[in-house]
Order: structure tokens, then sequence, then C-alpha cells
């Protein structure tokens, strides 16, 4: 299972596997093994792979949850993270804040339709 989650957090990061080998100091051959049950990586690589395309180590071995095909880039990451720190008057601020946002600035339609998909799970 790890292997295919690679390979899917890799398409939804929209990098190449040479771009990952390179990334993560093996060779492209080498990273294509691990993908295909050729070779098993060390664990420190699978460390570093996670750790490139955005994903945690656990993220690589689980089946997919909640919001299938969702890559959260770093800056997402950590602004859920602050939001998670937040107590609940603050929560409840940004919450007002993003909604005047969004009335502000509307989303676009290939936006809305990826939340749409994931509103209906």
């Amino acid at each position: 299972m790890w292997r295919e989650n690679i390979k899917h957090y890799l398409t939804l990061s929209g990098r190449t596997q040479k771009d990952l080998a390179q990334s993560v100091n093996v060779t492209e051959a080498t990273l294509s093994n691990y993908l295909n049950g050729k070779r098993d990586p060390h664990f420190e690589i699978v460390f570093k792979i996670a750790e490139e395309i955005g994903v945690s180590v656990q993220d690589l071995f689980d089946s997919p949850k909640d919001f299938k095909g969702l890559y959260l880039l770093p800056e997402e990451k950590e602004f859920i993270l602050l939001y998670r720190s937040l107590n609940e008057e603050t929560k409840d601020l940004f919450r007002h804040v993003f909604k005047a946002i969004k009335d502000l600035y509307p989303i676009s339609s290939q936006a809305k339709s990826s939340l749409e998909i994931h509103e209906g799970e």
C-alpha cells in the first residue's frame, strides 16, 4: 500500500519521480525499484520521501480516509496547526474573517468543485 500511496501523493504534488529521486539523494532507477517493489528503502529514505511530497510517514502507510486526494502545501499545514492552537473565541473570529474574504473574493470554479466533492464525503 505504501508504494501506491507514494505514487498517489507524488502525482498530487505535481512532482516527477526524477525530481523526487534527486531530492532524496537516490537515482531515478533506485526510486523506481522502491515503487515497483524490487527493493525496499531504508527508513531514512521513507522519511525523506514523505517530507518531500508533503505528507506524514503515517499517510504513506495508511489507507486514505478524509479529504481523499487533498494535498496540503507546507504553508497550509502551518496554517492548520496555528488554527488548531487557537481558543474557540479566536477560531470563531477567524471563521467570520474567512467568510468575509470568501464573500469579497469568490472561489474559482475548480476550487469550488473540489470543495463540493470533499463536503459530500
